[in-house]
């Protein structure tokens, strides 16, 4: 469990550096990291525990262009998002920010979202103020 937080913890030091640019692929602010049959005992112990560590996570929402909609735990208590959803999500969608879902007037876009959540995340979600550019 404390390697996995200092892989969370610590992305500048080398040893994490290391291990991210060997297993994770796709290098998303909180990865989603998948063991495979020939991957180090160290690196499938990381990704075991992983869960754990990313459940209690939630980052601070700023201006929301470097935070994903669907995949980073920016709402919360509800972790990502695409956890809760009621259909498929597009895959153009999934890479989409938090800041793409927020208009020029700077309001939600709930007719791009809404109809792939559950209607208690649409009513937390509602509570939150939309990001802006101001917040970077």
């Amino acid at each position: 469990m404390k390697l996995a937080w200092g892989v969370f913890q610590n992305s500048e030091r080398l040893w994490v550096q290391v291990l991210r640019s060997k297993y994770v692929k796709d290098q998303e602010l909180i990865p989603s990291p998948q063991a495979k049959q020939r991957d180090s005992v160290l690196w499938k112990g990381i990704c075991k525990v992983w869960p754990s560590i990313t459940q209690g996570v939630n980052w601070a929402l700023g201006c929301g262009s470097k935070m994903l909609f669907w995949k980073d735990s920016w709402l919360e208590g509800y972790g990502p998002l695409h956890m809760h959803t009621s259909q498929i999500i597009p895959e153009v969608m999934l890479n989409c920010s938090v800041a793409d879902m927020v208009d020029d007037r700077g309001q939600w876009q709930w007719e791009t979202f809404a109809h792939f959540l559950p209607i208690q995340v649409i009513l937390i979600l509602a509570g939150y103020n939309p990001p802006t550019p101001q917040l970077g």
